[in-house]
């Protein structure tokens, strides 16, 4: 399966992430909120707890909606977006655009990382290697560009006995 033909619906495989994710804290939430003068709703702690709760942390928009809405049947798909959007401007939330599949959200993680996809069953893996972020740093010296940020995304198969 190509990278723009990645699992869309939910994912049942657990993502392997390098170091473990904080627990949801909703005064940590409600702090990060107040700190960018946004208003704190239980609708918008929804949305931080589901980026922060279960097996798989890099959600698309549609994966975060569907997890708030089971707490907030009235909410509507654009409300979860637009505030998703305004987080990740923010730099709460980190995108990653993996090819032509839709994007996924991550909350930002101490911990400056890249990413390993199976296109069969959707599993992230996420890796770092020092001696590639020398190389990285090496090339963008040489070729005297002022660094932005920088993702690296590696697609492939699991081979796990569980892909799907």
């Amino acid at each position: 399966m190509a990278p723009d033909k990645l699992p869309l619906g939910s994912r049942a495989v657990k993502d392997e992430l390098i170091s473990p994710r904080p627990v949801f804290k909703e005064t940590a939430f409600k702090s990060l909120l107040q700190q960018f003068d946004l208003k704190i709703t239980s609708q918008r702690l929804a949305v931080l707890k589901a980026l922060s709760t279960g097996a798989q942390t890099h959600l698309t928009a549609r994966e975060i909606f569907e997890k708030v809405v089971k707490i907030h049947p009235d909410i509507g798909f654009a409300t979860v977006y637009r505030f998703i959007k305004t987080i990740t401007k923010l730099g709460i939330l980190s995108k990653l655009k993996m090819s032509n599949a839709p994007a996924r959200y991550e909350l930002k993680s101490d911990t400056h990382h890249h990413h390993i996809v199976c296109v069969q069953c959707g599993k992230i893996v996420e890796f770092q290697n020092d001696k590639m972020e020398k190389l990285i740093l090496d090339v963008i010296k040489k070729h005297k560009f002022q660094p932005k940020h920088h993702i690296i995304e590696l697609y492939g198969e699991c081979g796990s006995k569980n892909c799907i």
